[in-house]
């Protein structure tokens, strides 16, 4: 029975609409997406996904502001999940600002995702289970199917102790 379904983390972005970089990190991660988030719809998130980190996604000056606000209150929260704060394409010095606020790992991005997930996120995205590889099924192929055997006799003889 499983109790609670996991996910490796959250994509969290105070954009009201996800940008194309970060509609291929989601391709290439498949971690769910929070817009214009609250610490209360935040939390609700992390109770839901029990994701083992948060991803910060920075894309204007304008979300500095409420990002790390939101940061410094997960940060009373705990240590886990673990924070992480991507950005593209912004000023040097806001990385002293998440930092404070209690980001555990500051990336910057300069538009290649895919550098980006192999690079730095590799050790929170754990190779696709072969349960989600979908398999075609050749047409026409018969599947053998192995009639019923004879139970075989061991060949060493059990005694008592």
């Amino acid at each position: 029975m499983v109790n609670h379904l996991a996910t490796c983390g959250l994509v969290v972005s105070h954009a009201a609409k996800a940008s194309a970089l970060v509609d291929e990190f989601i391709a290439l991660c498949d971690w769910p997406l929070l817009t214009q988030p609250t610490i209360r719809t935040v939390v609700e998130q992390i109770e839901l996904h029990r994701p083992s980190c948060l991803l910060f996604w920075l894309e204007a000056l304008a979300e500095l502001k409420p990002t790390s606000t939101l940061i410094s209150q997960l940060r009373v929260r705990g240590q886990r999940p673990f924070r992480i704060a991507v950005v593209h394409e912004l000023p040097a010095e806001i990385e002293h600002t998440l930092r404070a606020a209690g980001v555990h790992t500051y990336l910057t991005t300069s538009g290649n995702i895919l550098a980006l997930v192999e690079g730095a996120l590799r050790p929170f995205i754990p190779a696709v289970p072969k349960s989600h590889i979908r398999i075609a099924p050749a047409a026409g192929v018969p599947v053998p199917i192995r009639g019923p055997t004879e139970a075989r006799g061991s060949a060493a003889r059990m005694r008592p102790p």
